[in-house]
């Protein structure tokens, strides 16, 4: 009887010093290039001279990336006015920015911090951007300067062409930390 209850005692033992296995975060189930559904085909009546978003690589390149997120893209374009950079070096924000007419050159004013929240005075930027859809990008060669405050900037001579969606991309290289970050838009 003795033997019996020292066995007992040992697998309760056991049983409770165990620690439970750590549980692991579902994942979403990934999504085969197969499971993404064609693009509308191009309708009749659009002529020759007019890029369906089928024929942009970069239109295919954000549907993609967007399906696999379970986001419907084509409906949601996130327009939002900060954000972190790519590889999370910086913050950008946009701080003054006109409402986005055709044909009308815009004069941007935009902050640029560290990840943590400190001014970038020092930084080379570059924009670039396009309309995703048609595959083609700025009417214009914006140009970057130095604001006053500190970590402000000055866009100047940004242009769009046609009504839609835009990306406008950031290019910031400074101390060996190069990154880019890419804002959503309208123009209308």
């Amino acid at each position: 009887m003795r033997h019996l209850t020292l066995c007992i005692s040992l697998v309760l033992l056991a049983a409770c010093s165990r620690e439970p296995a750590p549980a692991t975060p579902a994942k979403p189930p990934a999504v085969a290039e197969a499971d993404i559904p064609p693009m509308q085909p191009r309708p009749d009546n659009l002529g020759p001279s007019v890029k369906w978003p089928a024929e942009s690589p970069r239109y295919q390149q954000i549907r993609r990336e967007a399906y696999r997120e379970g986001v419907d893209f084509e409906h949601t374009v996130k327009q939002e006015r900060s954000q972190l950079s790519r590889q999370k070096h910086y913050q950008v924000t946009l701080v003054q920015v006109p409402r986005h007419q055709v044909m009308q050159e815009e004069s941007w004013l935009i902050r640029v911090t560290t990840a943590d929240g400190n001014a970038v005075d020092d930084a080379s930027i570059n924009v670039m951007g396009g309309m995703p859809e048609h595959g083609h990008g700025l009417p214009s060669q914006p140009a970057v300067s130095r604001a006053q405050a500190p970590g402000e900037y000055r866009v100047e001579g940004l242009s769009f062409s046609m009504p839609g969606w835009w990306e406008v991309s950031f290019y910031i290289a400074r101390q060996h930390l190069d990154d880019t970050v890419t804002f959503n838009l309208i123009a209308g």
